[in-house]
C-alpha cells in the first residue's frame, strides 16, 4: 500500500518517503484525492488521505486518536468525538480491509497503527488464500 497522489508538487516531509502532492481535484461528490493501492486505483476525500498519510509516515508505530485529532483534523484533545473511528472505518472499506484490519489495525486503547512491511510479508505467509491462519489447516481438517 503506498500513498501516492498524481505528480505535482512537494509535500515536504511525506515527499521523503515516496509521497507526492498534486493539486485537489473536484467531482460530482466533493473534493478527492486519488492514492493507490498495488495497481488500483482509490478516490479518497482530503481527510481520508490526510489520515492514510499520517498513519504511513508512522508505519509501524502506534498513532494515537488524540495525535491524529490534532494532525489531521486540528482539534483539541478534549473534545470527545468518535471521528477518527469513524474515518478509520471508511478507510478500510475503500482499502478493502474489513475491522479488525490487516492493513489499518487497532490497537486497543492506545489508537492505529500500519504494520511495516516485513509484518504484512509475515502477515500474508502465515495466512492461507481462505484468509485463515495457515498454522491452522483448512477447516475440514479441524473437525
Amino acid at each position: 500500500m503506498s500513498c501516492e497522489r498524481a505528480a505535482g508538487r512537494s509535500c515536504g516531509a511525506s515527499a521523503k518517503r515516496g509521497c507526492s502532492c498534486a493539486p485537489e481535484t473536484s467531482n460530482s461528490t466533493g473534493w478527492t484525492t486519488p492514492a493507490r493501492r498495488g495497481t488500483q486505483s482509490i478516490l479518497l476525500t482530503n481527510k481520508e488521505f490526510a489520515l492514510l498519510e499520517h498513519l504511513m509516515l508512522n508505519r509501524g508505530q502506534c498513532v494515537s486518536r488524540v495525535e491524529l485529532l490534532d494532525s489531521v483534523w486540528n482539534l483539541e484533545p478534549a473534545q470527545t468525538t468518535n471521528i477518527v473511528d469513524v474515518y478509520v472505518n471508511y478507510l478500510r472499506r475503500k482499502l478493502k480491509d474489513p475491522p479488525p484490519g490487516l492493513l489499518i489495525r487497532t490497537v486497543r486503547g492506545q489508537g492505529y497503527v500500519v504494520p511495516s512491511e516485513a509484518e504484512l510479508s509475515l502477515a500474508a505467509t502465515l495466512t492461507s488464500p481462505a484468509g485463515r491462519p495457515a498454522a491452522f489447516g483448512p477447516v475440514s481438517e479441524l473437525n
